[in-house]
């Protein structure tokens, strides 16, 4: 019955906003590329390998919607030793989106192993401790995909099982409404590995999730400033779709709706 109530607010939300075109829109007009460029600047340093002398290789900012973006390769990382490029402009899209819609917001900030590959880790840690305390519904984990992609977003859902249809549908459907068209489910990244951010959120934490790997072409503001906002503004109307679903079913139930697919 949840689910229902949640598709119902979700296909309403829809109705009610607005279709959009690659202009920005009011969401954003306040966004500038020195802006992106200066919640960028922590990730880039030392060449992308961030704080070095951060005592912890993660910084975790609180919100107060039920949602955490993660940006577990905000900067160099490694994978079985092996150093692995920072996909750039996730941790500053993060930031973006805990400052505009305050969702929780849990980042790497120097070069470490790679969060989203290796079995445990601090990243986890912390990330099982803010789901618990804060009572988190959907974790967001940002990713970025080389230009060579053909798709413009793929979203790893451990093939339909970390994110309800519905959800997925609806992700699709607010990117579509800023431009962004060829959004494809486990493509070629369907976070299938057990050690993934997305597949641990579900598997181990009961907590639906979804991995959004971003196509580079959409991730170089001084490239492409509009196609940068594009991707900012459909994941924005994504948290505020869940927010409103949330206040509006919390007022008839007193409870947060549930849209994956263990609770």
């Amino acid at each position: 019955m949840k689910s229902l109530y949640v598709a119902l607010f979700i296909a309403l939300y829809l109705l009610l906003i607005p279709e959009q075109t690659h202009a920005s829109t009011a969401q954003d007009q306040d966004i500038t590329l020195e802006d992106i460029l200066t919640l960028e600047e922590p990730f880039a340093d030392n060449d992308y390998n961030g704080n070095v002398d951060h005592s912890l290789p993660f910084e975790y900012r609180p919100g107060s919607t039920p949602i955490l973006i993660t940006a577990p390769h905000s900067v160099v990382h490694l994978r079985e030793g092996e150093e692995k490029a920072a996909e750039i402009y996730t941790g500053a899209l993060g930031f973006l989106l805990h400052e505009k819609t305050d969702v929780h917001y849990l980042y790497s900030t120097k070069r470490a192993e790679d969060a989203n590959y290796a079995e445990g880790g601090l990243f986890k840690e912390a990330m099982t401790r803010i789901i618990s305390q804060y009572d988190i519904q959907l974790v967001i984990d940002l990713h970025g995909a080389g230009r060579d992609h053909d798709f413009d977003i793929d979203l790893g859902t451990v093939y339909g099982k970390s994110l309800h249809s519905g959800r997925v549908e609806e992700f699709m459907n607010l990117f579509s409404r800023h431009g962004i068209t060829d959004v494809r489910e486990n493509d070629t990244f369907p976070a299938e590995n057990p050690d993934t951010i997305t597949h641990f959120s579900w598997a181990q934490l009961a907590t639906p999730a979804v991995q959004v790997e971003i196509n580079q072409k959409y991730r170089d503001p001084r490239d492409n400033l509009g196609a940068f906002l594009q991707v900012y503004n459909g994941l924005a109307d994504i948290i505020n779709s869940h927010s409103v679903a949330a206040a509006l079913l919390s007022n008839q139930s007193g409870s947060i709706p549930f849209c994956g697919g263990h609770r």
